[in-house]
């Protein structure tokens, strides 16, 4: 690796600052503009080598400083059941529910849980689109009493058929 790219990657991995951000600071004696390096960054980390040292420069400043997942939910845990209780205690008030809420979409973010429900989203979506499609071929039936209409009601869409 060059010495750009392993600024660059300490820059992501061990710092967390954004790719392109890293870009302009591990490249600055070239000086790239902002376009320039929101694509250069992107491709550089693509870049197997270099993904494969962010990677590894992340894992080791996490263990430096002792974070885990769990670690990390427990802290957000802690700060919701904090907001909680004294909302209880004191009443609602913006700064605590802000941090209560806050804590919640960390929770849900760190473990994945809005990926799923957006899933689940989006087939409540095309279900209810199936739904209205199958309701307006009925409509059309209803005004044309000589055709005939089936709907495979049997089908499981649980799995996909």
């Amino acid at each position: 690796m060059t010495p750009q790219q392993e600024a660059f990657a300490w820059l992501v991995g061990g710092q967390k600052m954004p790719l392109y951000r890293a870009y302009l600071e591990a490249y600055k004696v070239t000086g790239p503009s902002v376009a320039s390096a929101m694509r250069e960054s992107s491709r550089l980390n693509k870049n197997k080598k270099v993904h494969e040292r962010i990677v590894e420069i992340s894992q080791e400043t996490a263990r430096k400083y002792h974070w885990s997942l769990e670690r990390v939910i427990d802290s957000y845990t802690f700060l919701h059941d904090e907001s909680k209780t004294d909302i209880v205690t004191h009443g609602i008030r913006k700064a605590t529910a802000d941090a209560m809420l806050q804590s919640l979409e960390d929770i849900t973010d760190v473990l994945g849980l809005k990926q799923s429900s957006k899933a689940q989203i989006r087939k409540a979506t095309a279900e209810a689109k199936i739904a209205e499609a199958k309701a307006k071929e009925i409509q059309k039936v209803n005004q044309h009493d000589d055709s005939t209409l089936i709907v495979n009601d049997l089908e499981d869409t649980d799995n996909g058929g």
